[in-house]
C-alpha cells in the first residue's frame, strides 16, 4: 500500500469522526418537578422483573455480608454447592439456620 493511499485513508477517517454529531445526554425531569412525562423504568428492572414473575420469585432485597474463608475451605463450600445444584449463600444460610435453631 502506497503512503498516499494511506493518507487518504486516514484523512477520510478523520473527516467522517469530526462530520459525527456531539452526542449529549439530557436527563429526564423527575416526577416531582412537574415538567414532562413520568420517567419510564428501565430495561434492566424490567428485565429483572420479568424473570422474577417467570421464575415465581418475590423481589427482594437481600441484605450483602462480607464473610472470609481459607482458600481450602471456600473451594470445599464452593464444591459442595456445585455438587448439590445449590449456591454457595444458600448453603451458608442453610447452616446458620439450623445453628441458630440448636442454641
Amino acid at each position: 500500500m502506497a503512503d498516499n493511499d494511506l493518507d487518504d485513508m486516514l484523512a477520510g477517517i478523520q473527516s467522517e469522526v469530526s462530520a459525527e454529531p456531539v452526542r449529549r445526554v439530557v436527563p429526564k425531569p423527575s416526577p416531582s418537578s412537574g415538567e414532562g412525562e413520568v420517567q419510564q423504568p428501565s430495561e434492566r428492572s424490567l428485565r429483572r422483573k420479568a424473570e422474577n414473575l417467570v421464575q415465581g420469585t418475590q423481589s427482594r432485597k437481600d441484605k450483602i455480608t462480607s464473610l472470609s474463608f481459607t482458600p481450602e475451605f471456600h473451594w470445599e463450600l464452593k464444591k459442595f454447592a456445585f455438587e448439590r445444584r445449590t449456591t454457595m449463600v444458600a448453603v451458608i444460610e442453610a447452616a446458620v439456620r439450623e445453628y441458630m435453631a440448636k442454641n
